[in-house]
């Protein structure tokens, strides 16, 4: 049985999105152009990853993260001041903030930075992974709709420079 090089890519796509620094900007680029997916395809493998990565995160972060701000003094710290952050830009509401997190395109954004938010702001388990789903989903479809805008101009532009 011969599994070629774009097959490897193709299942590597879920592990792509669930890397720190990396999740929706990258892996959706990763996913159109790298790995050649289209885009319902693209959308199942991305959303799969990143839905797998903030139930990991969320399980490990709600069931031993007051373990560890109790016995790490900044940890702590830290926790505490979160709790007391005004949240009048989002109405008061946190999750909105979460979704926010989730939901922006940025090197800096996504589960690895909304889950531990999430949970320093006390928003419930299951509220807090129904919230950032809703934010991976948001930031999926503004990545697939972006990213196919620009590939479609640019693939024929690479196209004409190269031949």
């Amino acid at each position: 049985m011969d599994i070629g090089f774009e097959t490897i890519l193709k299942v590597f796509v879920p592990f792509v999105v669930m890397m720190p620094f990396v999740e929706m900007p990258w892996g959706v680029p990763f996913a159109l152009i790298i790995a050649k997916l289209e885009l319902l395809p693209a959308a199942v493998l991305l959303l799969g990853g990143h839905f797998t990565l903030i139930l990991i995160l969320s399980h490990v972060l709600y069931k031993h993260g007051l373990d560890f701000a109790e016995k790490h003094i900044l940890a702590k710290k830290i926790i505490s001041r979160a709790q007391k952050i005004n949240l009048e830009r989002f109405k008061g509401i946190p999750e909105l903030g979460v979704i926010a997190i989730m939901a922006f395109p940025l090197p800096v954004t996504g589960a690895w930075f909304a889950i531990p938010a999430a949970f320093m702001l006390n928003i419930k388990k299951r509220r807090a992974i129904a919230v950032a789903m809703l934010g991976s989903v948001m930031a999926m479809t503004q990545g697939l709709l972006i990213w196919t805008g620009i590939y479609k101009i640019i693939l024929p532009w690479l196209t004409q420079k190269i031949l």
